[in-house]
């Protein structure tokens, strides 16, 4: 049986319209029943990113003790003190795994936790909405 990440992969990002919180609310919606209300215009820059995704977390967030199937898992970049990037944590194969989207990748993908980039760190602090 596929994974539930399958069916997600490859859809396409969309500035301003389809991005990694809209794919997040997505994925929380219809594959584990949660409601997640997101801005309908968001930033396009890591800070403003960063900015809402704090006032998010604040009001919809709650802290998990270790990553579970379906935490919103937020990331930061380098030196940012903030996350600005969101994704959906699971488990495959044993490996600890994100679907996640970027305007680089051009769409939706899935990457090992261990495989990210050196400057991109997933934040100790995983979410579920």
């Amino acid at each position: 049986m596929p994974h539930w990440s399958e069916a997600y992969i490859g859809r396409p990002y969309v500035p301003g319209a389809y991005d990694c919180a809209a794919l997040a609310a997505d994925v929380q919606r219809e594959v584990f029943g949660r409601a997640v209300a997101i801005p309908g215009e968001r930033p396009d820059d890591p800070a403003a990113s960063a900015a809402m995704l704090a006032r998010l977390q604040a009001d919809h967030a709650s802290r998990l003790e270790a990553p579970e199937e379906g935490a919103v898992v937020l990331m930061r970049r380098g030196t940012l003190a903030r996350p600005w990037h969101v994704g959906t944590y699971f488990e495959q194969g044993g490996e600890g795994c994100i679907l996640h989207t970027t305007r680089s990748a051009g769409g939706a993908t899935v990457v090992r936790v261990r495989d990210l980039a050196r400057e991109v760190h997933v934040e100790e602090s995983l979410m579920r909405a």
